[in-house]
C-alpha cells in the first residue's frame, strides 16, 4: 500500500513524556474511527464526533483542557517534536519518540512497541509504518508533496520553557521563538559582523537587544494585520496614531561599513552629518530648557533621512557608481539613479505624503532626550523618530502602499528584508490587546511568509498553548468566529 500521505492528525498514544504516560488522545478529525491502545493492541471504535462546523478555512478544532501542570503545554511539545519534522536529506532532527501516532490512514508505530492485531488494522484500510526514532525518518518520495503543501504552526504568546524546535515544515511563533530568531527576518538581518555578538555593533558600542528587534517586529506584524483586516481589530480608532521611524539610521547606524577606506560609505555619512547639523541650528533653547523647532522644516529633513537609508541600503548591492554628486542630486533635486527601481517615485511620493498627515509636538524638554539618549547616542534622532501620524482611513491607505513600495524598490537576489520604516502604535495596546493581535497577526504574517517563499501551504496544523491569555470575556466567545 503507497501514496500520498494524509496530514490528518487522528491520534496519539504517548508511552512516556515527561507527566504523560500511556496516554491516550483522538483529535477531533472526519475519519471514520477512533483509536486507544491497551494491552499490546490499537482498538478501534467508530467515531461519533458531532456535526460541529467551522465555515471553509477550519477543518477541525482540538481543544484540550487541564489543571495547571497537567500536561497541557507538555502535550503540544511530544506531538510537534515527534511529527514535525522533514528528514530524509533535509535538515532536521530525529527526535526519540516512544509511542503511536495516526495521520490519515497511516499509523506509525515505534519498533519497541508491540501491537499484535497489524493484520486487523491493514484490513481496515490502514497502512503501518515502523519507526526507530522517529516517525518521518525516511521520508518517502510519495509523501514529499504533502509535507510541502502542508505544515505545522506552534503558537504561545508567554515566555516559557517549552523546547519546541523549528523545523522544516514547523512553523515556531511563540513569544520565546520570535525573541531569539525575529533577527533574522528583520531589517538588520546580515548587517552584523557576527549573531553572536548579541547586537553589539562593532563600530560603535551601542546596544540593540533581543528584545527591541523582536519589538521592532511585532509592531510591524501589528500593523500589516490591522491594515489588511480592520474590521477584526475593534480596538482601532481615530485615537490611534503610529510613529514612523527607520531602521538604517540613529543611534545604531546598521549600514555603516567597518573600512576607513571606504570612500563612499563616509560621503553617505557626511550626508547624514549635514541633515542632523541643519536639526541642530533650527532649534531655539530657553531658559527653562525647553527646545522648540519647526515641524515643516523637520519633516523635510526626515524625508531627507529617508531618501538617504533607500541609498545606504542600495549602495551594499550596487557598489559603484554611487559619487558625492549623484547623492547631493537624489536628495536635494530628485534625480533619481538609474540603479533604483521606477517604483521609488511613487514610493518617495507616499512617504511625503504621509509625513503631511503627521504631527510632530514642536518642542521638548532637554532633560528628556538626556535621560533617553545619554552617553553616545545623539538627541537628533529623538526629534526625528517622533513623528505620529494618525490612523485613519486615508494613512491606512497609504501605509499600505510605503510597505509594498519599500519591498519592491529594495528587492533584489540577496536581499531577504526589503524594508527600511519601523512602526509603533499609539496609544500602548493594554495586555488583552497585545495578546489579541500577537495571535492573529503571527499567523496571518507566517501564511504571507509562505507565499513569499513560493512554499504556500493548502493546509495548516495550528498547535495553539493558551491561545486566549489576557482577552475579554467577549472576545474568547466570539474567537472561533475570527478566521
Amino acid at each position: 500500500m503507497s501514496g500520498n500521505l494524509e496530514l490528518e492528525l487522528k491520534f496519539i498514544w504517548i508511552k512516556e513524556f515527561r507527566v504523560l504516560r500511556d496516554f491516550n488522545f483522538n483529535f477531533c478529525h472526519s475519519g471514520e474511527h477512533n483509536f486507544s491502545y491497551e494491552e499490546n493492541k490499537i482498538f478501534i471504535q467508530d467515531n461519533s464526533s458531532g456535526p460541529l462546523t467551522f465555515g471553509d478555512k477550519i477543518s477541525s478544532i482540538t481543544t484540550i483542557a487541564g489543571k495547571n501542570g497537567s500536561g497541557k503545554s507538555t502535550f503540544c511539545e511530544i506531538v510537534l517534536a515527534s511529527v514535525a519534522t522533514l528528514q530524509n536529506g533535509s535538515l532536521g532532527i530525529n527526535y526519540f519518540f516512544n509511542g503511536i501516532v495516526c495521520y490519515g490512514n497511516t499509523i506509525f508505530i515505534q519498533n519497541n512497541i508491540s501491537v499484535s492485531n497489524i493484520s486487523e488494522l491493514e484490513n481496515k484500510g490502514y497502512e503501518i509504518v515502523h519507526f526507530e526514532e522517529s516517525p518521518f525518518e525516511e521520508m518517502r518520495a510519495e509523501w514529499r508533496s504533502t509535507f510541502v503543501k502542508d505544515g505545522f504552526v506552534y503558537f504561545s504568546n508567554y515566555i516559557n520553557k517549552s523546547n519546541i524546535e523549528r523545523e522544516n515544515n514547523l512553523t515556531n511563533i511563540s513569544t520565546n521563538e520570535l525573541i531569539q530568531y525575529d533577527f533574522y527576518s528583520s531589517p538588520l538581518n546580515g548587517t552584523y559582523r557576527s549573531r553572536m555578538q548579541s547586537f553589539e555593533l562593532y563600530y560603535s558600542g551601542d546596544y540593540y537587544s533581543d528584545y527591541e528587534v523582536f519589538s521592532d517586529q511585532e509592531e510591524f506584524r501589528h500593523l500589516k494585520f490591522i491594515l489588511d483586516f480592520p474590521d477584526m481589530v475593534p480596538f482601532i480608532g481615530e485615537h490611534n496614531y503610529v510613529r514612523l521611524y527607520l531602521t538604517y539610521s540613529g543611534n545604531n547606524k546598521y549600514i555603516r561599513i567597518n573600512d576607513s577606506e571606504d570612500k563612499t560609505a563616509r560621503i553617505l555619512e557626511d550626508f547624514e552629518r549635514n541633515i542632523l547639523s541643519q536639526i541642530s541650528s533650527s532649534i531655539a533653547s530657553d531658559s527653562q530648557k525647553v527646545i522648540t523647532y519647526s515641524p515643516k522644516e523637520h519633516k523635510e529633513l526626515i524625508h531627507l533621512l529617508y531618501k538617504l537609508n533607500l541609498l545606504a541600503v542600495v549602495y551594499k548591492e550596487v557598489k559603484e557608481g554611487m559619487d558625492e554628486s549623484l547623492i547631493h542630486n537624489f536628495l536635494y533635486q530628485n534625480d533619481i539613479p538609474s540603479f533604483f527601481k521606477k517604483e521609488v517615485k511613487e514610493l518617495l511620493d507616499v512617504h511625503v505624503h504621509l509625513l503631511k498627515n503627521g504631527k510632530l509636538e514642536g518642542e521638548y524638554n532637554s532633560d528628556t532626550f538626556q535621560h533617553f539618549y545619554g552617553g553616545t547616542k545623539d538627541w537628533r534622532f529623538f526629534v526625528l523618530e517622533n513623528i505620529l501620524i494618525p490612523l485613519d482611513q486615508q494613512t491606512k491607505e497609504l501605509f499600505k502602499k510605503l510597505i509594498r513600495l519599500e519591498e519592491i524598490v529594495l528587492m533584489s537576489g540577496k536581499h531577504s528584508n526589503c524594508r527600511i520604516s519601523n512602526y509603533k502604535i499609539f496609544p500602548n495596546f493594554s495586555s488583552g490587546e497585545s495578546s489579541y493581535l500577537a495571535l492573529f497577526s503571527r499567523i496571518y504574517d507566517t501564511v504571507i511568509q509562505h507565499k513569499k517563499g513560493y512554499d504556500e501551504r493548502s493546509k495548516l496544523i495550528l498547535f495553539i498553548d493558551e491561545a486566549e491569555v489576557g482577552f475579554h470575556p467577549e472576545w474568547s466567545k466570539g474567537f472561533l468566529t475570527n478566521k
